[in-house]
């Protein structure tokens, strides 16, 4: 019986080879943990390598396996390799860095047992003391030399705590400044200089990490796109620094009504995007109208050229939500259109993509 020439050439191959979904879903799977097990290393430039196996996956799921997957891959499996390649080379030198780091300190610790053969010669001379206050005859003079001598081995070991107590502060406070100095380069680098909420790249980045997940295990999510209605009015008739106070003061408000794990970011200019893991259409959308009523109830008094005056702000909110075999592009279409049916509603408001 021949094909259907109507039929897709992919569903044709899964038609005649039962397993042939199994294996698109193991490589696809394979790939998104090779994409997980990449480093965030400026130096190797994990972005490009990111994009360039997010495009086979991509191809995977418009191509199926209407072609040998040898032939597909091919030309990618040298990229893969040449990125492991200088992955590892990268982790090399660092370790040789590790290395030199450990000899300084192993020399760092001859002079800590440089001193302590001091501390030992202090004492071994004390206990020679204390062999010569043996050999006294008076009670009174044995006691009065054994007296001082535990007070001078006493000292001998304060010393020699406070030496190394010194050191070990002064060693952990360092490892201390730069684990936090590293910490907060690599949150900078993903916030938005003036809201503080999270930027584009951030937002990209987790909107891609969550589909992704969603093609290897159930991670459900809603996304809320958000608007400051009127945006431009406020900056034409009170200035951009007044405007900048408005976007950061919305996300403040904002981060009052979600949660810890909610992702915040600042989409571009006055629109701004939160994502919501786990969270439902429904439990979605009753969040949203809690911020829009929210911001709506809250009035700023401000000062504008040595003027006091009263602002108050109006939100709109366009809610989407993640459905198996969903794209990042595709919910954030959605929630899009919902904004802007929110905005074409009259503003003030927030829409659902069941209403687009």
């Amino acid at each position: 019986m021949g094909e259907d020439p109507s039929e897709p050439a992919a569903e044709q191959v899964k038609a005649a080879d039962p397993r042939a979904e199994f294996w698109e879903g193991a490589v696809r799977s394979l790939l998104l943990f090779i994409m997980e097990s990449v480093l965030d290393i400026r130096e190797i430039e994990p972005d490009k390598f990111r994009k360039r196996l997010n495009a086979v996956l991509e191809k995977l799921a418009a191509g199926g396996w209407a072609n040998p997957p040898e032939r597909r891959f091919e030309k990618h499996k040298v990229e893969i390799a040449e990125f492991i390649d200088k992955q590892k080379a990268y982790l090399s030198d660092r370790e040789k860095e590790f290395r030199d780091i450990i000899e300084l300190l192993t020399k760092a610790m001859a002079n800590v047992n440089a001193e302590n053969e001091v501390f030992n010669l202090k004492v071994f001379e004390q206990s020679e003391k204390l062999e010569e206050i043996i050999r006294l005859d008076d009670i009174r003079k044995i006691k009065s030399a054994l007296k001082l001598e535990v007070e001078n081995i006493r000292l001998a070991i304060k010393e020699k705590e406070s030496s190394d107590k010194g050191r070990v502060e002064i060693l952990s406070q360092q490892v201390e400044t730069l684990s936090v100095e590293l910490a907060k380069a690599r949150e900078e680098s993903m916030r938005d200089g003036l809201t503080d909420a999270y930027n584009r790249k951030a937002f990209d980045r987790q909107m891609k990490n969550l589909v992704q997940r969603n093609s290897v295990m159930q991670a459900p999510f809603a996304l809320l796109m958000i608007d400051i209605d009127d945006f431009k009015q406020i900056n034409d008739t009170h200035g951009h620094p007044l405007g900048d106070r408005v976007l950061v003061s919305l996300v403040h408000k904002c981060r009052e009504y979600i949660r810890a794990e909610d992702f915040p970011a600042r989409y571009g200019g006055e629109e701004f995007a939160v994502i919501l893991p786990g969270a439902s259409l429904k439990n979605a959308l009753k969040k949203a109208r809690h911020i829009c009523k929210a911001i709506a109830e809250t009035s700023y008094r401000v000062a504008v050229d040595g003027e006091d005056i009263e602002l108050a702000i109006t939100i709109s909110i366009g809610v989407s939500a993640y459905s198996p075999g969903d794209t990042e592009i595709g919910v954030i279409e959605r929630a899009d259109k919902a904004l802007y049916a929110a905005k074409h509603a009259g503003k003030n408001r927030v829409a659902s993509e069941t209403e687009i």
